[in-house]
């Protein structure tokens, strides 16, 4: 069909004239337009990227951390140094509690560390005593003076059991000294009878042929003759007191020896109980020396007093009790938040961190851009979010600018940190619902 120019078309009938009339340009420009950014659009979706980020609430902190200012004992507050929102140097007093009890046991403890000690030196000295007298021969112990003794009642204790054992140890020795004697005087008599037997018999046989021939009488002949009887009897009886009389000086010395060990075993026993008793007290006196000393509160850094809680001179604070905290002075601010579960796998220290503080909304403030810079690999309770991970991030403004003014960042504000995890196209955000549906839907029955 040929082409037909303007004015033949209006002659056409009113359907013809439709089909053959040229389309306008203005519809042109419209489906080049749509068909352009329909292109653009989905060249966007293909090529564009959105991060992927993992959210932890929590709140603005001290890089130092807040200090709690707990006491160790029970006490009754003696002196309040501070006020709420007064500013202190690390080492000055915040608060004092009364030191009588702490005191009173110091003293207590002092006292019986020193009579201990005293001990110590007594049985030290006695000790000593001991093995001298040990190595020394028998018998022959020199009482040797033993060194003076600080307490006067452990020295003059010491003496007199210097002095009792001295006593024990003559009777001993002096029991030894005469069953020897004794020793020596039967076996002497053993000596002279079986010295004098051999003659008498040979007298008796010499004086019974004198008698057999009449020439002597023989009631002098048997008078010899029970003479040599009654020696020979008492040989044997003699040789048994020599017996018992070693058996008893055995025994003598024995008992000697046991009483020389003894000295020095009861000495030692009690020594090492001393010095037992000795360790034991030093431990509680240094206990008591240091509990003294917590019954000042010092400021463990340079800050600001908060959340004081006394007041009253007189009141009664528990162990553990929270009295007041320090905020630390001019210290950064970071975030500690609290990730996750499933988020803590993707999370490392130096990701990109966006920070909404939600006294100011982001939408009309911003955002503060900050890094982390600890990942805790263990989880902690949260009472709202469960198992937890906690984590730091720096940030790198400690202000931000609201209505044309600089409001400086404090601590215990309530923040939300997107920690940047990666990246995704914009086509798989698009695409992922529908993914999973089909996936979900192809496992069904």
């Amino acid at each position: 069909m040929a082409k037909l120019n303007k004015a033949n078309i209006e002659f056409l009938p009113a359907a013809l004239e439709i089909q053959a009339a040229p389309a306008p340009k203005w519809a042109r420009s419209i489906v080049w337009t749509l068909v352009i950014l329909l292109v653009v659009t989905i060249t966007w979706l293909c090529w564009g990227r959105i991060d992927i980020v993992a959210s932890a609430q929590g709140k603005l902190v001290p890089q130092q951390q807040v200090q709690v200012i707990q006491p160790i004992e029970t006490g009754a507050v003696l002196a309040v140094h501070v006020k709420e929102g007064s500013e202190v140097v690390e080492g000055q007093i915040l608060l004092e509690l009364d030191p009588a009890i702490t005191q009173a046991d110091k003293q207590d403890l002092t006292a019986q560390l020193n009579h201990v000690n005293a001990q110590v030196e007594r049985l030290r000295e006695l000790l000593l005593f001991a093995q001298q007298v040990i190595d020394n021969d028998e018998g022959k112990i020199r009482f040797v003076t033993p060194k003076s003794v600080h307490n006067d009642t452990e020295h003059n204790l010491l003496l007199s059991q210097i002095k009792e054992f001295e006593q024990s140890r003559q009777a001993a020795w002096s029991a030894i000294v005469s069953l020897e004697a004794q020793l020596m005087g039967a076996q002497l008599s053993v000596k002279k009878i079986q010295t004098m037997l051999p003659l008498i018999e040979e007298r008796t046989q010499s004086l019974k042929v004198l008698e057999n021939e009449k020439l002597v009488a023989r009631e002098q002949y048997l008078s010899l003759k029970q003479e040599a009887l009654d020696l020979a009897g008492q040989l044997p009886i003699e040789q048994a007191t020599v017996r018992e009389l070693k058996s008893q000086i055995s025994q003598a010395k024995a008992q000697y020896a046991l009483l020389l060990t003894d000295l020095r075993k009861q000495s030692l026993i009690e020594l090492n109980d001393a010095l037992s008793r000795q360790t034991t007290l030093k431990q509680q006196l240094a206990k008591s020396t240091f509990l003294e000393g917590k019954t000042r509160l010092v400021a463990p850094v340079s800050g600001t007093v908060e959340a004081l809680s006394v007041t009253t001179i007189g009141q009664i604070v528990t162990p553990a009790q929270e009295l007041m905290r320090i905020v630390p002075m001019n210290d950064m601010l970071v975030v500690d938040a609290g990730l996750l579960n499933k988020d803590i796998g993707f999370v490392f220290i130096g990701q990109e961190v966006e920070v909404k503080i939600e006294s100011f909304p982001f939408t009309r403030y911003g955002v503060i851009e900050g890094k982390v810079i600890d990942v805790s690999m263990d989880a902690m309770e949260h009472e709202v979010h469960g198992l937890v991970f906690p984590i730091k991030v720096a940030i790198e403004k400690q202000s931000m600018l609201i209505d044309d003014r600089i409001v400086a960042l404090s601590s215990g504000m309530t923040v939300t940190a997107e920690v940047k995890t990666g990246y995704r196209r914009i086509i798989e955000f698009l695409l992922s619902p529908i993914i999973q549906s089909v996936n979900e839907g192809a496992r069904e029955r």
